[in-house]
């Protein structure tokens, strides 16, 4: 990822697609669209799957193989705290993605997601417990939290619908 480029989920990706077409774009598309205002949005290879927006070289990439121990690690970590719940391995996948994304200047990827489940549950790994912030996650850390797993850091963006 090259400055100014972040990754999202695929709700924000599909909400950014129907950018072009305004009729189409539900209320939260317009909060996604402005809280990403002047940066890149790029996606996990699951996300563009999902959404097929942008372009496939959009997708992010990656500086481990999805077969290795460290990428699996990770993965047994999100399953750990129920990340994406019993259907959840998209969004597993699409988190994990972003732990082992190609970043230019070595900084954490940037993640944004307007999933409850999935910032509630990045949270909990970084020691944050949702309930206690009196704000919610969404409020409390709107500039972002980092999460280490596996040696790898990313900085989550909670993305409100409103």
């Amino acid at each position: 990822l090259a400055a100014g480029e972040v990754i999202v989920d695929a709700n924000i990706a599909i909400a950014l697609e129907r950018k072009g077409t305004p009729e189409r774009m539900k209320p939260e598309g317009h909060s996604y669209a402005r809280r990403l205002e002047g940066l890149v949005a790029r996606q996990p290879e699951r996300a563009f799957s999902e959404t097929r927006w942008g372009a496939a070289n959009g997708v992010i990439p990656l500086v481990a193989e999805r077969t290795s121990a460290q990428y699996q690690a990770v993965v047994a970590s999100l399953e750990r705290v129920n990340l994406g719940q019993s259907k959840g391995a998209n969004d597993r996948a699409i988190v994990a993605d972003a732990f082992f994304a190609r970043v230019a200047d070595g900084s954490p990827a940037k993640f944004y997601t307007a999933d409850k489940n999935i910032y509630n549950k990045l949270a909990l790994l970084a020691g944050i417990e949702p309930k206690q912030t009196g704000t919610g996650v969404l409020t409390a850390y709107k500039d972002g939290f980092d999460v280490t797993l596996e040696g790898r850091t990313i900085r989550v963006f909670p993305v409100s619908p409103k």
